[in-house]
């Protein structure tokens, strides 16, 4: 595969990466999945073919490419703790309001 054909594959594997972040900031979780997933499956065709050596000035643009993918994905991963965190929080007042309840209605 020439070097161009696997710069496509980076920069479609970019584009994904900051579709699951546009997800990720509007809280489109179910398309933040369906992007990772097509994106997995880019990562895995670039592990099997990326076996070229690249020339300088072809390795700086995948250098620039990996570079934009990792932070859009340490984005990505923030606003995704950030969720979970707040899901575990309502998960947990609602415990405690069951509790609350649960002492509320037997001590009548």
């Amino acid at each position: 595969m020439s070097h161009a054909a696997v710069l496509l594959k980076y920069q479609d594997m970019l584009r994904l990466s900051q579709s699951m972040l546009d997800s990720a900031r509007h809280g489109d979780w179910e398309a933040l999945i369906t992007h990772q997933s097509a994106r997995g499956a880019i990562e895995a065709a670039l592990v099997a073919i990326d076996q070229l050596t690249w020339p300088p000035g072809v390795a700086e643009q995948k250098r620039t490419l990996i570079e934009q993918v990792l932070a859009a994905d340490a984005e990505t991963r923030e606003r995704v703790q950030a969720w979970m965190s707040e899901i575990d929080g309502s998960r947990r007042s609602a415990q405690t309001e069951k509790k609350l309840q649960g002492a509320y209605l037997s001590g009548s």
